[in-house]
């Protein structure tokens, strides 16, 4: 039931009937206070001058050819010619039916109100499904994963799970640097501290890294042995720096899996920076003096993006390697070559904000390589913003000036464990509620951000259960199941169908069926803040309607019709929580 699309239906037969030209686009908007109507459109006003007519005069004449329709209750002209309408109780009654379908309380032996599969208003055409290629979560082998990988991986993973949600078919990759010059530091300080490597740890390989780093600034002599172990790493000469190499790439990849696992991500493929710099290597040499050109200054390959308003950069430096950024056409390069789909819609690659010229520079470059048309036109480079830390309580590193990914989770776990000291939770239970909380927490203050804009993170703001934080979501939601679970169920039958809306219609019901709607904006700007934030919203309007309706009582003719909005609430929130990447829980 898509009431957005209804709603303008109802207008473009309204402007035929004037014989005015229907708009390409017709935009609607929800009124900032739900008094104002469900829906508003500006369209009066945007064709006022074409039309020559003051636009609250025109509004006036497009509402007064605007057929009846079981669905809207009203509409009225407001202002200085905007378009208010006002759903009906039929349409409230309908959607809680069409929820009702595959609602849980068919059975009625039900253990919770959350099992039943969320009926979309957006329904699934398999004929127009997308084949989406999506990268996100790509680490620095040898480097921890840090607060910089978090909130990729938050943004990646929701994204991921928002596309699934309308029947699009994903497929999702890891692009890790598994070679570099940051690489042969770490492997330097390992062989120099003569560390057995047969029991070497994630802490020793952060602390080798930042050894590497300070003593190849220091000393020319380590600066040309660090040089040298970089490039017999790239040609994988066999040797102790080689078997160093294996095995701190075994033991990096274990430990992402572990906490991408924990974060509730999986990746169907990862291809190594390694394989694609050999690729990326043939294609720029394959195509120089055509796309790319040898420097004036040097034996370096770049590209002149200074001709396309960019800027001019190395593709193949002096050394004979190639960069970033001719890995980066290696990597579409392979992604065309492996195929995972029959047809390729889209190549989605999520990235840091310092990022955007960089891929910039691919995009062009890419561009005029033949072989690399097709999958250059299909790809899209998403930008998140950066994580920073704010309140009384700080964020410390051991590792360089970022901190670790476990560090902040560890933090955040610990303030909701000092918050649940009193709570009648056994040790296991503590340890479970809270590490949930804990990932969370952290996932929903990136997610309910713009993803171009840079996060704020307040230890103290972010954990508190009664603001804009995922403790206040899940709080709402663990309240909500509770009272659920003490329905009488001699009492609560699940009417199927619903009578029509009793009294008047609640502000819980004029959101509730936002929700699909909330989750396409998230798809369609690559950014799930309007999913997150719209949980808020309903999340504050469930509390102030169980604070104004009085749920359990089974004497109220209306008791079942309640407890039906309860129960599609929870699934609601449910959906919504999953969509964003955090587990619900039973107690909080």
């Amino acid at each position: 039931m898509n009431i957005e699309n209804k709603i303008k239906n109802l207008l473009q037969d309204s402007l035929s009937k004037l014989k005015i030209e229907i708009p390409k686009t017709i935009v609607l908007q929800h009124p900032d206070l739900v008094e104002h109507g469900d829906f508003s459109s500006n369209l009066a006003l945007a064709l006022a001058k074409q039309e020559g007519k003051n636009p609250r005069e025109l509004a006036e004449g497009i509402l007064n050819n605007i057929e009846k329709d079981e669905y809207i209750e009203k509409v009225e002209v407001a202002g200085a010619g905007y378009l208010n309408f006002f759903l009906s109780k039929t349409f409230y009654k309908d959607y809680l039916n069409e929820n009702n379908k595959n609602a849980a309380f068919v059975n009625k032996k039900r253990d919770t109100f959350v099992d039943g599969e969320f009926r979309s208003i957006y329904p699934v055409d398999n004929e127009n499904c997308k084949n989406i290629l999506l990268e996100h979560s790509s680490p620095n082998l040898f480097k921890p994963f840090h607060i910089g990988h978090l909130v990729n991986n938050s943004i990646g993973e929701s994204l991921g799970r928002i596309i699934g949600h309308f029947g699009n078919h994903l497929k999702t990759l890891s692009f890790p640097s598994d070679v570099s010059p940051g690489i042969a530091k770490t492997i330097w300080a390992i062989k120099n501290q003569n560390l057995n490597i047969d029991n070497l740890t994630l802490q020793q390989i952060a602390d080798a890294y930042v050894l590497g780093t300070k003593k190849y600034k220091e000393d020319e002599d380590i600066k040309k042995e660090i040089n040298q172990i970089n490039i017999d790493l790239y040609e994988k000469k066999e040797g102790l720096d080689l078997k160093i190499y294996n095995v701190g790439k075994n033991l990096s990849l274990e430990h992402f899996k572990e906490i991408t696992k924990k974060l509730g991500s999986e990746f169907e493929d990862i291809i190594y920076e390694s394989e694609s710099e050999i690729e990326g290597k043939k294609i720029v040499l394959n195509n120089l003096n055509k796309v790319f050109v040898k420097s004036k200054e040097s034996e370096a390959i770049i590209f002149e993006g200074s001709k396309y308003g960019l800027f001019d950069n190395v593709f193949i430096n002096s050394d004979g390697f190639g960069t970033y950024l001719a890995k980066d056409l290696g990597l579409l390069s392979i992604k065309q070559k492996k195929n995972y789909f029959d047809n390729l819609d889209k190549s989605l690659v999520l990235t840091d904000v310092e990022q955007a010229q960089h891929f910039q520079l691919v995009k062009k470059s890419s561009s005029l390589v033949d072989e690399l048309k097709e999958i250059s036109e299909k790809s899209t480079y998403i930008q998140h913003g950066r994580m920073s830390f704010a309140g009384s309580e700080k964020i410390s590193s051991r590792y360089g000036n970022v901190p670790l990914a476990t560090d902040v989770i560890s933090k955040v776990q610990q303030k909701v464990l000092d918050k649940m000291k009193e709570r009648d939770f056994t040790e296991e239970e503590k340890k479970d509620i809270s590490e949930k909380l804990a990932i969370g927490i952290l996932k929903y203050s990136i997610l309910k951000v713009s993803a171009g804009k840079n996060i704020v993170f307040d230890l103290d703001k972010d954990t508190d259960p009664k603001g804009n934080s995922a403790s206040f979501l899940l709080y709402t939601f663990v309240r909500a199941k509770s009272i659920y679970n003490k329905k009488s169920e001699d009492k609560y039958v699940g009417v199927d169908p619903l009578p029509e809306s009793r009294g008047d219609i609640s502000d819980l019901e004029k959101i509730l069926y936002r929700f699909d709607e909330e989750v396409k904006k998230s798809l369609d700007s690559y950014s799930p803040h309007h999913l997150a934030n719209y949980l808020y919203v309903l999340s504050k309007k469930f509390n102030s309607f169980y604070e104004n309706t009085k749920i359990l009582d089974d004497t109220n003719p209306n008791f079942n019709y309640n407890f039906t909005i309860l129960e599609i609430f929870g699934k609601t929130m449910s959906k919504g929580l999953d969509l964003l990447g955090i587990k619900t829980i039973d107690k909080m």
